[in-house]
């Protein structure tokens, strides 16, 4: 009996970025069951293995390389002509809806149509971001192409916390993000708030398959040494922060202040903000793996929630699996990553100013061999996700055959 053939359309499939990471580790669990396809996009990387997997690539246009400047023509930055790259991006952007990705809606779209005349597909899922998705799903579903279609959202549109939308903006994105997804047969959120968001206030969507499948991680068995017999806390942060999102500006103020030995590491952007502190250090982007290395070399891992918003961030995950004392830096009393991991005696919470700061770090250095790392990995492995996406995929092909 042959395989269900599903394709996943996942812009950056090859990049070691959250969505790319999620795709590939979710899909290897499926091709026993599944003939999976993925439409991508080359970015110009190593190969992605992808083994079982047939994977469609797609070259990105000269304009959409523009607007991603800083990857495709890195070696321009502070030139004239990366200057001029830069200036042509603010102008072409004012005019992109929803993203910048729209620049490539009708060859995604085309490339669809024929891979599906010769492959004949069952589902098609397609990754938002870009949330270009939702509109290509739309146009792919009024093409009556007999595939099933579902979006798999990392974080809402219009309830963004990235997005400073005006009051007229908020009314517009509301409206697209509804139109567009009442077109899926199935949506896929992170965590319970956004489901409960989209069926509350999008009455198109009430009746709609939403599941929630959050990020995963790998079961990691090698590591957990969190160093509880050296003096002094070695603390990693990995990602980015976002002004009045996710601010670092106290964790700085009480790394400063602290009169223990305290360092900090901060993986994944420069030093922007004049640090000029040798407790701090900037250590810039790194491969996932080498990431993965310096959580290890830790015994204390800092993870700063949003202000605010439906974002939930994987990257607990990741944290969690590691073992390790987790400094929680949280001002959101509805925060949807605390609502995903609940409570546990390693995940220190503190409010986002350096006095809580401080007297959670001194706790961590005169608690340090009395944490107990009893978090059940095996539920938010990311074998568990996949088993997630097999139900879902099975219940639409089922109600296919009725």
């Amino acid at each position: 009996m042959s395989k269900s053939k599903v394709l996943f359309i996942v812009r950056s499939y090859g990049v070691d970025a959250p969505i790319g990471i999620r795709f590939k580790n979710i899909i290897k669990y499926l091709t026993d069951e599944y003939d999976v396809h993925i439409l991508a996009y080359d970015y110009m990387n190593e190969r992605t293995k992808t083994g079982a997997v047939k994977l469609h690539l797609l070259q990105y246009s000269f304009l959409s390389k523009i607007l991603n400047k800083n990857y495709f023509f890195s070696q321009y930055k502070n030139t004239i002509f990366g200057k001029a790259m830069g200036l042509l991006n603010i102008i072409v952007r004012k005019w992109m809806y929803p993203d910048d990705f729209i620049i490539e809606k009708n060859k995604i779209i085309n490339k669809v149509i024929e891979l599906n005349e010769k492959y004949n597909y069952r589902v098609v899922i397609g990754a938002a971001y870009p949330f270009t998705m939702f509109e290509i799903g739309q146009e792919l579903k009024k093409n009556e192409l007999g595939f099933k279609w579902i979006v798999d959202i990392g974080d809402p549109f219009a309830e963004n916390s990235t997005h400073n939308f005006t009051k007229s903006g908020k009314i517009k994105a509301e409206k697209y993000e509804e139109s567009n997804l009442s077109f899926s047969d199935a949506i896929v959120v992170t965590n319970l708030i956004t489901k409960k968001m989209y069926k509350n206030k999008y009455k198109t969507l009430d009746s709609k398959n939403i599941v929630i499948i959050p990020q995963g991680t790998d079961l990691i068995e090698d590591y957990g040494n969190h160093n509880s017999g050296s003096h002094g806390l070695k603390l990693i942060y990995a990602g980015v922060f976002y002004p009045q999102l996710r601010e670092p500006y106290q964790l700085f103020k009480a790394i400063d202040e602290c009169k223990e030995k305290v360092r900090l590491d901060i993986y994944g952007q420069p030093n922007i903000y004049g640090v000029k502190n040798d407790k701090i250090k900037f250590r810039g982007r790194v491969s996932h793996e080498e990431i993965f290395n310096a959580y290890n070399s830790a015994n204390v891992l800092v993870f700063i929630d949003n202000a605010f918003g439906l974002q939930s961030s994987g990257k607990i995950f990741e944290l969690i699996s590691m073992k390790k004392p987790i400094l929680f830096i949280s001002d959101n009393i509805n925060s949807p990553t605390l609502e995903l991991i609940g409570e546990h005696n390693f995940i220190i919470q503190t409010k986002n100013n350096a006095s809580d700061i401080k007297i959670a770090l001194e706790n961590i250095e005169q608690e340090k061999n009395k944490f107990v790392f009893d978090f059940n990995m095996e539920t938010v492995s990311w074998e568990e996700r996949a088993r997630r996406y097999r139900k879902l995929l099975d219940e639409l092909l089922d109600e296919e055959k009725k």
